[in-house]
């Protein structure tokens, strides 16, 4: 006998962003694709060679005038559990103390999410 129960599924997309400011509390992205506010996702910047990861929530999503990527989204970083050391929001406070002492360094992005019901 066969039971069946209705599935529940999420999207994913997998979106590049580029980050324009970040902080340890939250980011503010750039992407060729709107992220609506309320977005829940996890960012992945590689920052000198090793991923980290961070769940974050879109705050705000605007259309961006003038050139680069056309939309831009502050989001705040989410607290699921206490951040391990490779956090992207650790990262960044240790890159924060190092911008401090004038060392420069070069990351890339991308950001997945799936869209809030």
């Amino acid at each position: 006998m066969s039971t069946r129960h209705p599935g529940i599924g999420v999207i994913i997309r997998r979106i590049t962003v580029r980050v324009r400011d970040v902080s340890a509390a939250g980011c503010l992205l750039e992407s060729a694709d709107l992220l609506p506010e309320g977005t829940v996702g996890q960012l992945e910047l590689t920052i000198d060679g090793e991923r980290h990861l961070e769940t974050l929530q879109v705050c705000r999503s605007t259309r961006s005038s003038g050139g680069g990527l056309p939309w831009r989204a502050g989001a705040r970083f989410l607290s699921l559990a206490a951040p391990p050391a490779t956090s992207v929001r650790n990262v960044v406070a240790r890159f924060e103390i190092l911008d401090e002492l004038g060392s420069p360094s070069r990351f890339r992005s991308q950001i997945w999410h799936s869209p809030n019901r």
